[in-house]
């Protein structure tokens, strides 16, 4: 969509306050030409931002340019540009909140107001966009990692840990995955699940909480494309974390990712979950990995274990371990989805022992 100035001037009278009066050229918009409306709003956005002494203009101008080439961007550099991001977000957060009130009280065509929204959209996408290139170009990726886990202001996803690391995951549309044939084949054959990723802010909460013993061993049952077990395994080097996934094609991404990138302490293995040891492991992580089916013998399993061995249990929203009296919960005031389960030996003997296995909030 051509920028007109009809459009942009309708759009500063309607949020004004975030696009204030711009017909001085900044110092952030002079060098480049916007070539969309998007670009046109996200330099107007960008004009206000920089206002504020810690935004930095350099970032501002290649984000509105579309330079996205950020040239092997360092940790600092990264950190900067998701702050610098979630200022921008916010700005058009505002701008939409501000476009809805017009819609329902405003004379103003809603037609209109369709048309500046699909733009905030797109102002949106392109600094994202922006935001991906640096990971894509990053210098130190595990540091940047570490960086995600100590740093709780830096709101990062499972799609910004995969571009990281370089993890390319099956394609997913909406919420339904495109499978290669091979995927297909693998599906129809092996029962495989759909493929969802760990959200980046569970692992965070959970794995600076989780008081795991040193040199215990991490089994990631239904591991996909490893998130989990590669984020673990790089801010706690001295555990063993393991990965078992059914489909080999997930499996052999995984291994050259960790290759890539030096995992000493990870391995993976393509495996039925069903046929592995589970009392070697001192934590067994589940995000609903299985069928209703194999649920219920997988937990089977896990309660024969908790009989014998102390044992740690993540199970997501406590699908396998809720009413399994094998174990207790150990994290009742925490709002993760992930629950914490200890099979009573562990409860009994090192619970009441330490304190507990998870600090107070």
């Amino acid at each position: 969509m051509q920028v007109t100035f009809s459009y942009l001037a309708s759009l500063d009278s309607h949020i004004s306050y975030v696009f204030q009066d711009t017909r001085r050229q900044s110092a952030i918009a002079s060098p480049v030409v916007p070539q969309s409306s998007a670009q046109a709003l996200l330099a107007k956005i960008l004009d206000r931002a920089c206002e504020e002494r810690d935004f930095n203009s350099d970032y501002a101008k290649k984000i509105i340019s579309g330079d996205f080439n950020f040239d092997r961007a360092t940790p600092e550099t990264v950190a900067r540009i998701f702050r610098d991001a979630d200022r921008i977000f916010a700005l058009c957060s505002d701008a939409n909140a501000r476009l809805n009130m017009d819609a329902l009280f405003s004379s103003n065509p809603r037609a209109d107001v369709s048309e500046m929204k699909a733009d905030l959209d797109a102002a949106n996408a392109l600094c994202e966009e922006s935001l991906v290139s640096a990971l894509a170009n990053s210098e130190r990726p595990r540091e940047i990692l570490r960086l995600f886990h100590e740093d709780r202001s830096i709101r990062a996803n499972s799609l910004h840990m995969s571009v990281i690391l370089g993890i390319e995951t099956e394609p997913v549309e909406g919420l339904r995955h495109k499978h290669s044939p091979i995927h297909h084949d693998l599906y129809d054959k092996q029962g495989g699940n759909r493929y969802e990723a760990t959200e980046l802010h569970w692992l965070r909460d959970l794995f600076s909480s989780l008081q795991i013993r040193r040199g215990s061993h991490f089994l990631d049952l239904g591991s996909g494309y490893g998130h989990p077990t590669f984020y673990l395994a790089n801010v706690r080097s001295d555990l063993k974390c393991e990965g078992i996934e059914l489909m080999p094609a997930r499996v052999a991404e995984c291994e050259r990712v960790r290759q890539a990138h030096q995992f000493s302490n990870v391995t993976f293995r393509a495996a039925n979950a069903l046929d592995v040891e589970l009392s070697r492991a001192q934590v067994v992580f589940l995000y609903n990995p299985f069928p209703q089916e194999i649920k219920e013998v997988m937990k089977q399993r896990l309660c024969d274990v908790a009989r014998k061995e102390p044992l740690i249990v993540i199970d997501y929203q406590g699908l396998f371990l809720g009413s399994a009296p094998q174990f207790r919960r150990m994290d009742i005031e925490r709002s993760n989805p992930f629950q914490v389960y200890g099979s009573r030996e562990l409860y009994d003997k090192v619970l009441l022992r330490t304190g507990c296995v998870l600090p107070p909030r």
